[in-house]
Order: structure tokens, then C-alpha cells, then sequence
């Protein structure tokens, strides 16, 4: 039986993946520092996971996590676009630190194996849409907070490139767009938006349409993957892709914030007029992946927008509903 690492295993994205490996019959051992993840969500619960707590940029930690494993998922990272600019030096810290350390600890373990999982964020406002792979990568403000994140996945990508090219019989680099689904958190866009309209509609009082925020006009689009389908597009990279190559998992059906916003309310059964409000400074009007070279590979998403929403909104409500008030 094959061990696998998973960095930032009790992540949204990390626990998908490493369900995924043990039902696959790997040994799967998770390195996570519970910032963002719980092991409460995990299916099955804990006893099928070999499961590390600890801090991603203390090398003792690292080496004890990577010691006798045969491939490595590097996840480990903080993301959330609030994270960004409250916390930029420990967003960059884990993302740079953090990765220079596992991957100088998987090549003396002589692990033959390494994921790194990238960002759209690395080309931020790419000049074509949708974007291929080969789009140059781009940080235009250092001095915006936000693009902590952005920055240190193009730390990542390079020295993943660059540490794993002789090293590794091989490494690939993985592009997620963003990614959905049940128990994701809530400073994402999808349940951000869901949480608004519950919240509204709470305090309205009222049976008519409910006010909601929204930043920006709306107009700003993203093409939204189904959690299940991207860690099968993620695994499939690893799998059949080729070494120092960077692939982009997502699906290309655009849609604009204001649609989702819709589309999350009618799932929601709340009728809703939304108010634009002033946009955050560094965000991108559109982004969708090319993905062509993973169609190449034989990847096909499967699941659509609108079932995923209904299984990503139920965990909202349940949160919603139990919450603290």
C-alpha cells in the first residue's frame, strides 16, 4: 500500500482529496494546523487517516510528516480573500516558507512524487479568456495586500519547477478555478453570497423582496467546479500528466455574480433585489480556464451549476440555522 501526504488535508479541497485517496487504497496521512479545517467533516471520520497537527514552516514538523511516504499533494495554504489583506504576512509565510520546507524535505526522503496545488490568482487578470496554461504569470501591485496569496503560489509554482526537475520522477503543478461544495467555509463566494440572503431575509421581517449587497456591479464572472469533479481532474493530473507540466481543473461554463447571486436565491426560495456597493481594490471582471489540456487527459466535469449549488446550499442552511445568534 502506497502512503500518500496530504498537506492541508482538513481543508475544503484537502479533505475531498484524501477521501478520494483512501477510497482509491491509499495509506493516506494528513498534515494540517486546523486554521481552516476541521477533521469533524472528514467521511468516515478519523480513524482511516495517519493525521499530523502541526505548523507547515517548522521543518521538524514537516520532516516527521513526510518521512516514508511515496507521493506527496502539497494543499497547505491559506486562502479566502479576507485572509488576504488581515493576514498577508502569514498567508505569504506558509505559502513560500511552507513550501520551500516540504519540498526540501520530500527530496531528501526521495519521494518520487509531488502535487503542488496552484491558484488562478498566479496570472490574476489574464489578457485572454478563457485562459490556457501558458498565460503569463502576473503580480500587479506588491503593495496591495490581496496579492500575498497570488504571489506566493507563484513562488510555489517556481520552485516546485525548479527543486522537483532532476529530483522527482514527477512533479506537476495543478490550477484550481474556483472550486465548490458542501462544508467549503464561508468566506467564499458561494456561501458568502447564500449567507447574505439568509441573513437579509432574517431581519427583513417581511415577505417581499429582501435587499442584499453585492459587490461591484455583478458583471465580474468565474466559472465555478464542483468539488467532486476537480479532485478527479487533480488525480487524473497526477496520474497521467507529465512531469514540471501545470494544468488548469475547472469547467469553462461562465457565469457573472450577479447570475449566481440569482440562482443561489432561487435555490434558496428568497426573493431578492440585489444593491451594488463599492468592489474591493484588486479584483478580477473575468476569469475561466482552458481546459483543453486536460481534456487532452481525458477529463470531463460532470456535475452542473445548479445541482452542485443544491448540495453546497444545504450545508449553508444547516450552518445558518444552527448557528449562534
Amino acid at each position: 500500500m502506497e502512503k500518500v501526504l496530504v498537506t492541508g488535508g482538513l481543508g475544503f479541497i484537502g479533505r475531498a482529496l484524501s477521501e478520494k485517496l483512501r477510497d482509491q487504497g491509499y495509506d493516506v496521512r494528513i498534515l494540517d494546523n486546523r486554521l481552516r479545517g476541521d477533521e469533524k467533516y472528514l467521511d468516515g471520520g478519523t480513524d482511516a487517516f495517519d493525521i499530523h497537527i502541526g505548523d507547515i514552516r517548522d521543518p521538524s514538523v514537516v520532516e516527521s510528516a513526510v518521512k516514508g511516504c511515496d507521493k506527496v499533494f502539497h494543499l497547505a495554504a491559506i486562502n479566502g480573500t479576507k485572509n488576504f489583506y488581515n493576514i498577508p504576512r502569514q498567508v505569504f509565510e506558509v505559502g513560500v516558507v511552507g513550501t520551500h520546507l516540504l519540498l526540501d524535505a520530500a527530496i531528501k526522503e526521495e519521494i518520487g512524487e509531488f502535487l503542488f496545488m496552484s491558484s488562478s490568482e498566479v496570472y490574476q487578470t489574464p489578457k485572454e479568456v478563457p485562459t490556457d496554461e501558458s498565460a503569463a504569470l502576473f503580480l500587479p501591485d506588491p503593495i496591495n495586500a490581496r496579492y500575498s496569496y497570488g504571489g506566493s503560489k507563484i513562488a510555489g509554482e517556481i520552485m516546485t519547477v525548479n527543486y522537483c526537475r532532476d529530483a522527482m520522477d514527477k512533479a506537476v503543478i495543478v490550477r484550481p478555478h474556483n472550486v465548490y461544495g458542501p462544508n467549503m467555509g464561508y468566506d467564499h463566494v458561494v456561501p458568502e453570497l447564500a449567507l447574505k440572503i439568509l441573513h437579509a431575509y432574517e431581519e427583513s421581517g417581511s415577505s417581499g423582496p429582501v435587499e442584499v449587497p453585492l459587490e461591484g456591479d455583478g458583471e465580474a464572472t468565474r466559472a465555478f467546479v464542483y468539488v467532486d469533479d476537480f479532485v478527479d481532474g487533480a488525480l487524473m493530473a497526477m496520474d497521467k500528466g507529465e512531469h514540471l507540466n501545470i494544468y488548469h481543473v475547472g469547467t469553462e461554463d461562465e457565469v457573472s455574480i450577479l447570475e449566481l447571486a440569482k440562482r443561489i436565491a432561487q435555490q434558496l426560495g428568497i426573493e431578492t433585489n440585489f444593491v451594488q456597493k463599492p468592489a474591493a481594490p484588486g479584483g478580477t471582471m473575468r476569469r475561466c480556464p482552458d481546459i483543453s489540456k486536460m481534456r487532452a487527459l481525458g477529463y470531463q466535469p460532470q456535475i452542473p451549476l445548479d445541482r452542485g449549488l443544491d448540495a453546497a446550499l444545504t450545508s449553508v442552511r444547516i450552518y445558518f440555522e444552527n448557528r449562534e445568534k
